[in-house]
């Protein structure tokens, strides 16, 4: 892994505190309590 990426913010903190931020580029996929696969479209 090319540690030079620059690390961007998803907008939830506890998700970045997590993940220590995401990279242009990553897939991000959210299913909700009830196991059903959310979109993330805009």
């Amino acid at each position: 892994m090319n540690s030079n990426r620059l690390r961007i913010a998803s907008g939830v903190g506890q998700l970045d505190r997590l993940l220590g931020g995401l990279f242009i580029g990553d897939n991000v996929v959210w299913y909700d309590d009830a196991g059903s696969l959310g979109t993330g479209t805009q």
